[in-house]
């Protein structure tokens, strides 16, 4: 079983400590497969027995033994990534950004799969209304989820509100319903109550994410995370884009035809309304 695997399934707390070393190794992986426990735990500004105690409590005899499993994690996906990067001059800003996308795009497949689109787009099929939430970049990605699941003939709701606000417009959550978050570099306090919320009423929930979102407690119902590119370059949504579009298009080969009903009747409207002098 795969490092992200283990972390996504583990049952127990972590410390703060424990997230910010796990969200290291799945941030760079890279880099962190050839690191000693000293080293990982100095980039994250830990005591090196934080990451050995880390190793052990998720299943491994020993940091070693976790740190080979993140080297032959690696072995089908660096090798051609960096061929691609090294052989780019700097000045090549479109050719290395766009081999870094692909190199991302393919590299989302290790840790998204059909079935997990499959289980996350019955959640969405099956909910009464789709509650949807994000703060900072991550807003554009429900801009564009929350349009395509409308059109698609599906009830959501923005959650844009803070505070008091964001508590009376979840007052209504129902297990009837589905959340779908979106999660990008930093922990939302206010997404983590939701998700508590959530269990606490047995509303299913879906979180797109990056690496933060293997260390995310309570874990949502299904969980899907990609790296964005490399960690501490210009790093795009394309990865976080496709997977929205990837679960669109899977809600759309589930729902039995309700997508398409949906669209034609949306067809038929903006004509009226375009008709409209306004």
């Amino acid at each position: 079983m795969s490092l992200k695997h283990i972390v996504e399934n583990y049952p127990g707390d972590l410390t703060p400590s424990d997230e910010s070393l796990i969200q290291e190794l799945l941030a760079n992986p890279q880099e962190a497969a050839y690191l000693t426990a000293a080293e990982l735990a100095a980039r994250v500004g830990v005591h090196e027995s934080t990451a050995v105690r880390l190793a052990q409590k998720i299943g491994y005899r020993g940091y070693r033994e976790l740190r080979s499993d993140l080297r032959e994690e690696l072995m089908d996906t660096v090798d051609s990534a960096e061929r691609i990067r090294r052989s780019l001059g700097e000045s090549e800003v479109l050719a290395s950004l766009v081999s870094d996308e692909i190199a991302a795009l393919q590299e989302m497949l290790q840790t998204v799969s059909q079935e997990q689109l499959d289980q996350a787009s019955k959640i969405i099929i099956n909910a009464e209304r789709v509650f949807l939430y994000a703060r900072g970049h991550a807003t554009s990605l429900v801009e564009y989820t929350d349009r395509r699941l409308r059109r698609s003939g599906f009830r959501t709701v923005d959650l844009r509100g803070r505070g008091r606000e964001l508590a009376e417009q979840v007052i209504t959550l129902t297990e009837r319903d589905a959340l779908l978050g979106f999660a990008m570099r930093k922990k939302q306090p206010a997404l983590e109550a939701l998700l508590k919320q959530a269990a606490q009423l047995n509303v299913p929930s879906i979180l797109i994410s990056d690496p933060l979102g293997p260390i995310i407690r309570p874990r949502p119902t299904v969980l899907l995370w990609a790296r964005r590119g490399v960690e501490g370059q210009f790093q795009s949504h394309a990865v976080s884009l496709t997977i929205c579009s990837a679960l669109t298009l899977t809600i759309a080969r589930h729902d039995e035809g309700r997508t398409f009903e949906s669209l034609d009747r949306l067809a038929s409207l903006v004509k009226r309304y375009e008709k409209i002098d306004i």
